[in-house]
């Protein structure tokens, strides 16, 4: 399945109701699509997947999308399926038929469910594997406090654009030393050793490049 920013837009707005609408047969001609309804599937309470996922629709669709925690709120919608986390968006996907939904690889992928292929600014479509994630992420912007701010529309080859960081906080200056310096060593072996080692297996993707640099030296601020 290929998927472009106008498309989800379409569907998860419930403006695309059917899976052999014409906007999906013309960017999937090859595919046997079925004339069945689509059933919408999206995060129920609050969500930094839902607001990830948000953010790149505006970017890229603009309209009633927005970063917003609530899916009411970041696609203007109220239609479709909730479900309660990542765990519970992919259980439901998989159990009910003809529908699609936004999740973290990770669970995705131990669900055994297919991802769409998506259009990113290049007119690439890509598939959200380790290393298109990883390309994307290192041409991204680094604000002075390690923020990582992210352009979704981004033109980089190979690139996937629906990517999100995960972020460590501490103290810079904590009351206690001992602490402290075990919470130092546990990030340091997280970016430089668990990472790069066990990330990918799990769907996750290492950070590298500035990225790593501007983390590592965040980290040493730790005392």
């Amino acid at each position: 399945m290929r998927l472009t920013p106008a498309l989800l837009n379409g569907i998860f707005t419930g403006k695309i109701k059917n899976w052999n609408a014409a906007a999906i047969k013309a960017e999937n001609p090859a595919a046997a699509l079925p004339a069945k309804a689509i059933q919408i599937v999206y995060r129920s309470g609050t969500s930094g997947t839902t607001n990830n996922f948000g953010n790149f629709m505006a970017q890229n669709v603009g309209g009633k999308w927005k970063a917003a925690d609530a899916w009411a709120d970041a696609s203007g919608s109220t239609k479709g399926t909730g479900a309660t986390n990542n765990a519970g968006m992919v259980t439901t996907v998989k159990g009910l038929a003809n529908s699609i939904g936004y999740a973290d690889v990770a669970d995705a992928k131990a669900a055994k469910l297919p991802f769409a292929s998506l259009k990113n600014a290049m007119g690439q479509y890509v598939q959200p594997t380790a290393s298109a994630s990883s390309r994307f992420l290192a041409k991204q912007t680094i604000s002075s406090s390690g923020e990582l701010i992210i352009n979704h529309k981004s033109k980089i080859s190979g690139g996937y654009p629906v990517v999100l960081v995960s972020y460590g906080l501490a103290p810079t200056k904590a009351s206690n030393p001992t602490k402290a310096a075990a919470v130092k060593a546990y990030f340091t072996y997280l970016i430089n050793t668990c990472g790069p080692k066990e990330a990918a297996k799990g769907g996750y993707v290492a950070i590298s490049g500035a990225l790593k640099t501007k983390a590592l030296a965040l980290i040493a601020r730790i005392k």
